[in-house]
């Protein structure tokens, strides 16, 4: 790599280096609550910029950058004014790290959506797309929108809801998880249930082998005991989905036989076998358990795994 081809305003682009949310603490003043990777800015870093980060209000709710050290920080900065904070207002700011030379206009749209709408904290590995908007009280289609930047941008991956009757598959990745040292002990961490004892490697390989058409995740916890083996079912789902070591097996209710009717006749527009019991439960707003009983008395309706 030719270092020289990098230097600040060379237009190239460079990787996010660092996410960090930092506000205004009414008796400490300026600080970083939360970043990732942890301590990536130093103390001293954030004591030099704070200044341009919880700005004076001609500067908010315009995107900022300010280099120093190396790096370039990427900035909304955002002031909530209500009676219920310490000195009637909230100043925050979500920002992006890259290095120094990086360009980083492509990423203002995103870090202007995280502050205006404050989906950031609600963005925890569980939430679903419309319940992290009736938690920031936005509109679904935004959220939509803003969480599709970061994932075109590689600060997020979205995985399926994670439900204990979903049924999953092993793709060829396995065989890389079970040569790869690296992506072992990431395993190891990413599923383990505490950081202070993690699980024998082996449980966890068995686990993913297990997966398969007619196995859900409340079987794989019936057959195993994942207490004892010091295993997170969700993380163990989400980390083999982001990894690509697994995939999700969809169910998509099939009518039988048309001109019959069953239990379910109502919901036999979406019985084509073109719509998966995940779409089906959110365009209805049905939940999973009464949809698959409906089908399950229905003696015309099959479903059909893939």
């Amino acid at each position: 790599m030719d270092k020289n081809a990098f230097f600040e305003g060379c237009g190239k682009e460079g990787p996010i280096r660092c996410i960090f949310f930092c506000e205004f603490h009414p008796t400490t003043g300026p600080k970083i609550s939360v970043q990732v990777p942890a301590d990536f800015i130093s103390k001293d870093t954030f004591e030099a910029v704070s200044v341009y980060l919880i700005t004076k209000a001609q500067l908010l709710r315009s995107t900022l950058t300010v280099t120093f050290s190396g790096i370039k920080i990427l900035g909304y900065p955002v002031r909530i004014e209500n009676k219920k904070y310490p000195r009637n207002a909230y100043h925050f700011n979500i920002c992006f790290v890259c290095d120094a030379w990086a360009r980083t206009a492509q990423y203002e749209t995103v870090v202007k959506k995280l502050s205006e709408f404050l989906i950031l904290p609600y963005i925890d590995s569980m939430n679903h797309v419309a319940k992290i908007a009736a938690l920031a009280d936005v509109e679904n289609n935004l959220v939509r929108t803003c969480l599709q930047n970061l994932v075109y941008y590689g600060v997020i991956s979205m995985v399926p809801i994670f439900q204990y009757s979903n049924c999953y598959a092993v793709t060829s990745k396995l065989k890389k998880l079970a040569h790869d040292k690296k992506l072992q002990d990431d395993c190891l961490r990413a599923v383990s249930r505490s950081s202070w004892q993690l699980p024998n490697f082996r449980d966890i390989f068995r686990l993913y082998c297990s997966m398969n058409h007619g196995t859900t995740v409340k079987d794989l916890c019936l057959r195993f005991n994942l207490q004892a083996m010091k295993v997170d079912e969700r993380k163990l789902v989400q980390f083999g989905l982001v990894e690509k070591i697994i995939r999700r097996i969809h169910k998509y209710p099939t009518i039988v036989m048309e001109g019959l009717t069953g239990e379910a006749v109502s919901l036999y527009p979406y019985f084509t076998g073109g719509f998966n019991v995940d779409e089906i439960c959110c365009r209805l707003s049905m939940s999973t358990l009464h949809l698959e009983t409906l089908v399950e008395k229905d003696h015309n309706v099959t479903v059909v795994y893939r």
